[in-house]
């Protein structure tokens, strides 16, 4: 499902299912093509987790300096970085420049990833 907020300028996607990741990174990268085409727009990836909203681009640096656990601004327990990116893309993806990734993107709302019980955005398969 994807829900456009006109007024704040936002895109809300939601994938479930087997293929979520998948399917995920094919309308990422659509997103990443229009982007491309359009002047001076700036669009950023987030991700919404426990009614807070978590920044893609910050997560990647997170991973990048081997931090595995953050707290996220506006919560009072820590999140799992890996868990997170995992319920986007997958690892191989992201360090193979496969994935969607540091290319700019689109708010991005994915919420269905399992965290010590909660639900986030994640796949059952690979990490």
């Amino acid at each position: 499902m994807v829900k456009v907020d006109r007024e704040d300028r936002k895109i809300f996607i939601n994938v479930t299912g087997d293929r979520r990741r998948e399917f995920l990174a094919i309308i990422r990268s659509h997103f990443n093509h229009i982007h491309k085409t359009i002047p001076r727009l700036e669009a950023k990836e987030k991700i919404s987790y426990k009614n807070v909203v978590v920044d893609y681009e910050h997560l990647l640096n997170l991973e990048d300096l081997g931090i595995a656990d953050f707290v996220p601004e506006g919560l009072r327990q820590k999140a799992n970085v890996q868990v997170l990116l995992n319920g986007i893309e997958s690892k191989r993806a992201r360090k193979s420049g496969r994935g969607v990734g540091r290319s700019g993107g689109v708010n991005i709302f994915a919420d269905t990833v399992n965290v010590d019980g909660d639900v986030v955005g994640r796949d059952k398969k690979d990490s």
